[in-house]
């Protein structure tokens, strides 16, 4: 008889989540320990940027078209005074090989997310 493997993933931003379920394709039974019971929602901000990175990580688990289909691409980001005088414009990272790039989303706890989206996804608790 072969024993349950099991694994604690403590926080990690997207990357928690995303690796409790690649953990879970590998038969390997994942809790996600996160800070918060709930969604910080816009306490913490109105939008959501995922870099290109955050991206590629749900890209390995197939996963990449929850950033993508419900964001838009962020390339720069650009600064204004009051009075809306451009006064700087930064890039917002660098570009995947197939050229996606940083996303940002619009947060909303409807939203789909990585974990919402997956049949068996992992638990979660806070602490």
């Amino acid at each position: 008889m072969t024993t349950p493997r099991t694994a604690l993933v403590i926080g990690g931003g997207i990357a928690g989540p995303i690796t409790a379920m690649a953990l879970q394709r590998a038969d390997i039974d994942a809790t996600v320990y996160e800070a918060y019971e709930q969604s910080s929602g816009l306490s913490h901000g109105i939008y959501l940027t995922v870099a290109v990175n955050g991206i590629a990580a749900l890209g390995a688990i197939d996963a990449q078209h929850v950033a993508t289909d419900h964001g838009f691409p962020t390339g720069k980001i650009e600064f204004a005074s009051a009075t809306s005088k451009h006064l700087a414009a930064i890039p917002n990272g660098t570009t995947l090989p197939d050229g996606t790039l940083t996303h940002t989303i619009k947060r909303t706890d409807q939203m789909p997310t990585p974990a919402r989206t997956h049949a068996n996804r992992p638990r979660c608790s806070t602490g």
